[in-house]
């Protein structure tokens, strides 16, 4: 269903008057609706590539345009602020920071500013230090909110469109202006309580050089903690203790700082992060990160598992009391906490939160716990015996992973049919479009099906061919080619071309007229049931079929005057009738392949005209023969035929191959007639001349 679209009044003139200077002027206005502007973002894509001991990314900007709910018609309030809210999609937490220079946002510190239009939206990466290599996206969501007249403010919407932002942390490789260290970050931590430093207090630089550093940002001159630079052999040591300024950081701050190292021409830059711990003797404790997020795919993902470090300097007995459904486990060991969700597979596709709650005591402290459900892959290929292969059924998948820039489907076919049997693996490639990939894997299977290419005797029928075996293979792929996920759809049946109308029977065509002598040919599969064939059975004359459930197609015979009794009667089977009409000496019995592969009857006049055509081949002087070359060609007259037969025809005219028998004669060929002229509103009488060029002849 298309969005709604929400309105807004405009001033639009609806008297102009000429001016004494012969230009026009408005003279007055009326209001009109005008569609709103709506949330918009330009790029809505940002990359940032971080490369350890190269130096941080530089800042980006995003612009953010916002709807103009103060103007819209239905608006519950006049004046709107706004909040960001950050998802991280994959990887660790908390590395991007959001701004604006004008402080348009509502967060703790900052009230926001009311009823904006665009802003320049700012984003850093930050606490590279604890980010391993690899690659993490992140999704900023901007949200609305009213303000009613006592100040109070209200949730109104999320962004319709968002921002991806996507981080690349490499390892980095070494070049001949790198200096050479043991540690490309360093992690600090400073204990009010203990007045003690701990963490990575040592960085060897491998260096001969004497080294300076620079560190950045210029904290007013002075730092939290001091660098001393101790000379070795091959190496220099650079030591990091406290200063006189470490207990001046405020309690649980965290600080990030690139020292920029050089030494005899080569440099490198090294990230600090310097975090404090409470020093204050109270019976409490901490943790961090307060909140986890994260998007399991079904399919792709195992449970996910969240740590969180414990900040317990009163060493107390933290248990964990609550924890939501979703979450399989939750334990405490050494110092941390670690959640564990349940396998997504357990869960419907959609969004889930809930908090854990830890108690020492009466002391209580929780968490926000976020869990997205995706399904990258939807697929009708469920439930069903077999599928064909022209129907609409089709392979979705959606595009959960940043990274993912094309799907491959491989196919891994197995047919057997008509004397043949053979298999088939082919690949193919498909590009996103508005983050989804729709795949009809039947359209690319219904050309490798075996088709009946050999002139048989009439009476040769029964099995014609098997259910085709696919395997399906699904598979995303970066713009580097590198694989991201796998999905497989093992054992899936298919049979050629669309669900024939008048299914469980292999044809569209359910009124036929007959001659006694017509040869009906019935086709279906084996394993349907066939409650119609019954009645037809109980009165036929003739050798009748035995149905063995096989994954199988079969094809069978049947002469219209054995059916005993109803010689001059409509026989009736499910929908399907036959039509006695009077009897034609040596009818001409015509079968021609439909998509399904199978061979559709039909009886024809016993009128018809064959011709040879001959080409024949001189020398340049017209008076040697070197040889010559014949063309069959075929006319068949249908004899009078039902209105609802005429489509029929046209099935019969676009068929690739046609077998013909008339008396003894057995002919392979293919119908090159170009029109049916019968859908005449002013004939009630049905007949033309079909055209053949005959291929062979037995």
């Amino acid at each position: 269903m298309a969005k709604k679209i929400r309105l807004k009044k405009i001033a639009v003139c609806d008297n102009w008057q000429l001016t004494s200077q012969n230009g026009y002027e408005c003279g007055g206005y009326k209001q009109e609706d005008a569609p709103l502007v709506e949330w918009d973002v330009n790029p809505p894509t940002i990359v940032f590539e971080y490369i350890k001991g190269k130096g941080m990314p530089s800042q980006q900007t995003s612009r953010l345009t916002f709807p103009e709910l103060d103007l819209w018609n239905d608006a519950p309030y006049k004046k709107f602020v706004y909040k960001t809210r950050v998802t991280y999609n994959l990887g660790a937490s908390n590395w991007l920071n959001v701004s604006t220079k004008e402080k348009i946002f509502r967060d703790g510190g900052n009230s926001g500013k009311i009823n904006p239009r665009q802003a320049d939206v700012l984003l850093d990466v930050t606490g590279l230090a604890g980010l391993s290599a690899g690659r993490y996206s992140a999704s900023i969501i901007y949200e609305a909110y009213g303000i009613d007249d006592r100040g109070g403010e209200h949730y109104i919407e999320p962004s319709s469109v968002s921002v991806t932002v996507k981080l690349e942390v490499k390892q980095g490789q070494a070049s001949p202006s790198d200096l050479v260290t043991d540690k490309t970050d360093l992690v600090l931590t400073y204990n009010k309580a203990t007045k003690t430093l701990s963490g990575d207090t040592r960085l060897e630089v491998h260096t001969t050089e004497p080294i300076t550093f620079n560190i950045t940002p210029d904290w007013e001159s002075f730092y939290p903690f001091s660098l001393d630079i101790l000379k070795e052999t091959d190496k220099s040591v650079i030591q990091i203790s406290k200063s006189v300024y470490s207990d001046t950081t405020p309690v649980d701050s965290t600080y990030e700082f690139h020292a920029e190292i050089k030494a005899g021409g080569k440099k490198k830059t090294i990230i600090i992060l310097f975090k404090t711990i409470s020093g204050e003797v109270v019976k409490d404790f901490d943790f961090s990160p307060r909140i986890f997020e994260d998007t399991l795919i079904k399919g792709v993902d195992s449970a996910k598992t969240f740590t969180a470090d414990i900040v317990n300097p009163n060493n107390l007995e933290i248990r964990v009391s609550l924890k939501p459904s979703f979450i399989e486990t939750a334990v405490i060991e050494g110092g941390k906490l670690k959640i564990t969700t349940v396998k997504p597979e357990s869960l419907a596709v959609g969004a889930y939160s809930g908090e854990i709650l830890l108690s020492a005591g009466t002391i209580e402290k929780s968490f926000s716990v976020r869990l997205k459900i995706a399904e990258s892959l939807k697929s009708d290929f469920r439930g069903e015996a077999y599928y064909f292969a022209l129907d609409k059924n089709k392979i979705k998948m959606s595009q959960n992973n940043p990274f993912s820039s094309y799907v491959k489907m491989k196919l891994e076919m197995f047919f057997k049919g008509y004397q043949q049997e053979y298999q088939e693996v082919q690949e193919y490639e498909y590009l996103y479009f508005k983050n989804e990939v729709e795949i009809f894997p039947g359209e690319e299977i219904q050309d490798f099906f075996a088709r009946c290419r050999e002139l048989y005797p009439l009476n040769d029928v029964g099995y014609q061919y098997s259910f085709a075996l696919v395997n399906i293979t699904i598979t995303e792929h970066n713009a580097d080619d590198e694989q991201l996920s796998e999905y497989q759809i093992k054992n899936v049946f298919f049979v050629p071309g669309r669900r024939p109308r008048c299914f469980p029977l292999f044809t569209n065509h359910p009124m036929r007229r007959t001659y006694p002598e017509s040869v009906i040919r019935i086709s279906a599969d084996a394993i349907s049931e066939k409650a119609e064939f019954v009645p037809l059975m109980n009165i036929y004359q003739g050798g009748k079929p035995a149905f063995e459930k096989k994954n199988e197609v079969c094809s069978h015979n049947f002469i219209r005057k054995l059916f005993t009794g109803k010689e001059n009667e409509i026989i009736t089977a499910g929908e399907i009738k036959y039509i006695p009409f009077p009897e034609v000496e040596n009818p001409i019995h015509i079968f021609f392949e439909t998509e399904n592969l199978v061979f559709e009857w039909f009886s024809a006049h016993d009128k018809y005209r064959m011709i040879s055509e001959f080409e024949h081949y001189f020398d340049a002087e017209n008076k040697l023969k070197y040889g010559s070359k014949r063309k069959k060609s075929l006319t068949i007259n249908t004899g009078w035929i039902l209105r609802e037969e005429i489509a029929l025809i046209d099935d019969l005219l676009g068929s690739n191959l046609c077998f013909i028998m008339i008396g003894n004669l057995r002919l392979k060929a293919v119908a090159v007639g170009k029109k049916n002229e019968m859908y005449d509103t002013s004939e009630h009488l049905y007949q033309m001349d079909l055209e053949f060029n005959v291929i062979e002849t037995k």
